[in-house]
């Protein structure tokens, strides 16, 4: 396709633009942009709004709408803390046209413009909120229209302290769903704010929520929310650029900038040009590894901000990548030795944070030594480069990087004008976009400028009571040199294991028998002699790879509450261990060596243990040699388990695990304190009753189906591996469940009932600044082959979480995080039917009332209702027909391994896709509404609220 691209100066005004007229007698607009044809157009009009307009010409009759504003996370005070994001929020709310919340328009709204549900977004970054309006309808006048009307409400917003106050909650509502009661993100967005300018200091973050006023956030918003700092790109299958850049001036040019105008503060220059910083804080309570030592160490890096083409811009970042890859890569190499921690992470590097940072999370007694390790792992790139194998990885991601760059997508577009509206970088021509080859020598050179010798920032997180005076400037600096003045050596060979099992072992399996059982779901069925169900599958699904699952129905729930820790958390031990006599480490080295690509993770849930994962497809044999390992001789090494310990240590509370877990404990009969610990402090965890609990559900062959996906293999050559390796997987003498009988023992508590529980219940010392309200039916399956009733209760779970949708947006109720679902409880062979709110204190009994009034509501048929709610019908059946294609799609083995399960592990007949899907649109309102009748029964309510004491 031809391009005309119009070179154009900003002196030389008497230029025809796209409409045939002197852009000097355009009143709205100020300049044409060098890029100007009938596929792009770029200008800005005469208040200092830029618009972009790009026609993919793909006939998709679809078009996308970014609305960019330069205010971020960066552009706050102290005390704006969350205010671009909560301005964010409120646009969708406060639009002075349009009296509904764009979260969820009506469907009389949507149905004017073509759409069927919500199709907006909104994302607040360091430097930048943005709006995206994804998948209008080109040929509907409607959806330019009303959307763009939608867009210029946003310099004129509707801002009520009673809007402002009521948001302020939902956005307290969010961040205690993104980031919980996590300490560590307090103290680290702290020392962090120390060292950069414009990081914000999240710490203390709800007082500060709580406490400005409404007037501050207008002002805030006015300041920033202007014309001058506000761009809009229209980009997708647009025939008429001319007709919709009228529209952009029409809906955008009589909008005039509030005054105070806001101006950035160039943050970026300040930091580089600063001097450097050095900050220490103490930990808080409660910051997992309370007794670690942490290191932040910030390389500057001026020359991301030098100005370059779009395409330049995209090699550089996607080498920058790379680098910070490749070093955390060798960091994690590092490691393998387990007898102390180091260097975590390299990353960051971005035009609003021009420095990379590298951590280093590890204990006092080890700082020199950790130290050492980071600053030797960084030398070696910088004087010797990097390897063989490297490069072979390098020169894959850079091709693969290359091969993802398509201007016929939108996305890619987006992201061309958004680096132009944010850094003025030139938006280049189509023709030029190409990535040049890249050499090794190159490469090394890049690294040898990236890498520095000492870092320019330095912060560091110390434990409670230490004495500050042992990390000083000094000191940190003068370990740093200790390590810059050690001699480098080349990085030096692995000692890599030639086999997983040594040629005795190997001929010590003999290959056993098995039953051929027939066909089953278009797959093959056998049985080895010790029990296991092999189900091999020959569709293609990728015909380089082997997948396989293993799966049983035995799990954590086999053993007492108070090893439930161990049970969960031990595959992820064993698999920081090794298996056999092989390290972690000597597992990576030799599957890195053999060049077999490899994926292999393990898992036990509350009813099920698995081993699921995918190798290179002509590796079947070593495939079956890694289950048989992981089955039969998991690894025990303290060290391992110390260093497992150490980084889970990092992790902060899992505050929703905890509620989970006292739900299950208080229904079981058997309540657990865990002595001044939460449920999920994982320090109380016995690594030889973790290895027992292993031994045990992976030490009973005949109670695993495996499902391989073979693809082209024959079936007669993989047989004789799986019965070799898999039908020689021992009975372990431990084989037993202690609590078999737990399925008659759970439930047994009398309904309805309302019960409250508190973190000092488990000796939690976390503060809970929100309520959980958890309201629950269980459903016992009459018949598991009835198939039909089973959709019929997940149309019933979707219907819920619509009706808690309503609640925020048409109540505006200040709730985030809610949950309407039906899921099968296999343990219990039954559905667990529930509704789920994280709310604020003050509304938990409104919200308790509104939940009963949505099952009250759906337990009494009502004609309006039903008229009113064809839409959501409508859109139920939409969800369940993707998800029932998604389990049919045969290039998805997620999706064939969840079909099997459902068969072998839940007695669930699979229906033919047809079957199905006409069950799903012959599905009515009365279908769903006699279903919640059925079983949402007042009588059978279960409610469960975790909060704090009431003072």
């Amino acid at each position: 396709m031809k391009y005309i691209i119009m070179l154009v100066m900003v002196q030389l005004v008497p230029l025809l633009n796209g409409n045939g007229l002197m852009a000097s007698q355009n009143p709205h607009k100020e300049i044409v942009s060098t890029l100007d044809s009938n596929e792009i157009r770029h200008a800005q009009l005469a208040n200092g709004l830029k618009y972009y307009v790009k026609d993919l010409n793909n006939n998709t009759n679809k078009f996308d709408i970014y609305f960019y504003v330069k205010v971020g996370n960066f552009d706050q005070e102290f005390d704006q803390l969350e205010f671009a994001h909560t301005l964010e929020h409120l646009a969708f709310r406060c639009a002075k046209d349009f009296p509904f919340s764009f979260i969820s328009p009506p469907k009389e709204f949507l149905r004017s413009i073509g759409m069927e549900d919500n199709y907006i977004e909104g994302q607040t970054g360091n430097d930048l909120t943005y709006y995206h309006l994804k998948d209008l309808p080109s040929g509907n006048v409607d959806a330019m229209d009303k959307n763009l009307l939608w867009l210029s409400n946003m310099s004129d917003l509707k801002l009520t302290n009673e809007a402002i106050d009521n948001e302020r909650l939902v956005i307290k509502q969010e961040i205690i769903y993104r980031s919980s009661n996590n300490v560590r993100f307090d103290d680290e967005t702290k020392l962090k704010s120390l060292l950069y300018p414009g990081f914000p200091d999240r710490s203390n973050f709800f007082e500060r929520n709580d406490s400005y006023s409404p007037d501050s956030l207008i002002q805030f918003y006015r300041s920033w929310y202007n014309p001058k700092n506000i761009g809009i790109a229209i980009i997708g299958d647009i025939p008429d650029i001319n007709a919709i850049e009228l529209k952009i001036e029409k809906y955008f040019s009589k909008i005039k900038n509030h005054r105070p105008l806001a101006e950035r503060k160039n943050y970026q220059r300040k930091y580089l040009e600063g001097p450097n910083n050095y900050a220490i804080i103490e930990k808080q309570e409660g910051n997992g590894n309370i007794d670690g030592v942490e290191l932040f160490l910030f390389f500057r890096y001026p020359e991301i901000l030098s100005q370059y083409g779009y395409f330049q811009e995209i090699r550089r970042e996607i080498l920058r990548n790379i680098i910070l890859q490749l070093i955390y890569n060798r960091f994690r190499n590092g490691q393998d030795d387990h007898d102390y921690f180091f260097s975590k992470r390299a990353g960051f590097l971005t035009k609003s944070m021009p420095f990379y940072e590298i951590q280093i999370p590890t204990r006092e007694r080890d700082l020199q030594r950790s130290i050492d390790k980071t600053f030797e792992i960084l030398q070696q790139i910088k004087q010797f480069g990097i390897s063989k194998d490297e490069w072979d990885w390098i020169k894959s991601e850079y091709n693969k990087a290359s091969e993802q760059i398509n201007i016929g997508k939108i996305d890619f577009w987006h992201k061309n004008f958004l680096n132009n509206f944010l850094y003025e970088i030139e938006i280049t021509p189509e023709f030029k976009y190409h990535l040049p080859p890249l050499s090794r020598s190159e490469f090394n050179t890049l690294c040898n400028k990236f890498i520095q010798d000492m870092p320019d920032d330095i912060g560091v997180l110390i434990p409670p009571g230490s004495d500050a005076s042992l990390y000083t400037e000094q000191h940190i600096r003068k370990y740093i040199k200790h390590a810059l003045s050690e001699p480098i050596k080349p990085v030096g060979l692995p000692k890599i294991p030639e086999n997983l099992l040594n040629k005795k072992e190997t001929s010590n399996l003999k290959e056993v028998g098995y039953t051929h059982k027939g066909s089953i779901l278009d797959m093959e069925e056998f049985v080895l002699d010790n029990g296991i169900r092999i189900v091999l599958d020959t569709s293609i699904i990728d015909s380089s790879k082997v997948f396989f699952h293993g799966f049983s129905s035995r799990g954590a729930s086999c053993f007492p509450q108070e090893y439930f820790l161990e049970a969960i958390n031990v595959p992820s031990i064993v698999d920081n261990a090794g298996v056999g006599n092989l390290s972690r480490g000597d597992l990576k080295y030799y599957f890195n060596q053999t060049n077999i690509d490899k994926g292999f993770s393990q898992y036990i849930k509350n009813s099920e243990t698995g081993i699921r994962g995918e190798m290179s497809a002509d590796s079947f044999d070593i495939m079956a040699q890694l289950i048989y390992l992981s089955f039969t001789k998991p690894r025990e090494d303290k060290n391992a388990f110390d260093n497992w310990l150490f980084k889970e240590n990092r992790k902060g509370a899992n505050i929703n695990a905890d509620f989970r877990a006292l739900i299950d404990s208080f229904l079981r009969g058997k309540f657990q304190n865990n002595k001044g610990k939460g449920i999920q402090e994982i320090d109380q965890i016995d690594m030889k009753r973790a290895y027992e609990i292993y031994r045990n559900l992976y030490g009973n062959p005949s109670d695993f189906t495996f499902l391989f996906n073979i693809g082209n293999l024959p079936v007669d050559t993989v047989l004789p591996f799986i019965s070799k390796y898999l039908g020689n997987i021992p009975q372990s003498p431990q084989h037993t469940c202690p609590t078999e009988n737990r399925k008659k023992k759970a439930n047994r508590r009398k309904t309805p009932f309302y019960k409250e529980f508190y973190p000092k219940d488990i000796g939690a010392e976390y503060k809970l600044e929100s309520v959980k309200y958890f309201q629950k039916y269980f459903v016992p399956i009459k018949d598991r082959s009835d198939w039909e009733e089973r959709i019929k209760i997940e149309a019933l779970g979707y219907w819920l979480n619509n009706e808690l949708l309503q609640l925020r947006t048409n109540q505006q109720a200040v709730i985030y995080q809610y949950i309407g679902d039906a899921i099968f409880n296999k343990e219990l062979s039954g559905y667990d039917i529930y509704l789920y709110i994280d709310c604020i204190p003050e509304e938990l009994e409104i919200l308790r009332e509104s939940s009963r009034a949505i099952i009250d509501k759906m337990s009494v048929r009502n004609p309006d209702i039903e008229e009113n709610n064809k839409w959501l019908l409508e859109l139920i059946k939409r969800k369940l027909s993707s998800k029932y294609k998604r389990m049919e799609n045969s290039k998805n083995f997620h999706a064939l391994s969840k079909k099997v399960q459902a068969y072998y592990m839940n007695d669930q007949e699979i229906q033919a896709l047809q079957n199905v899907e006409e069950f799903i649109q012959a599905l009515t309102y009365k279908d769903i509404m006699e279903t919640a009748e059925e079983y949402l029964k007042a009588e059978n309510m279960m409610e469960f609220v975790y909060r704090d004491p009431i003072k």
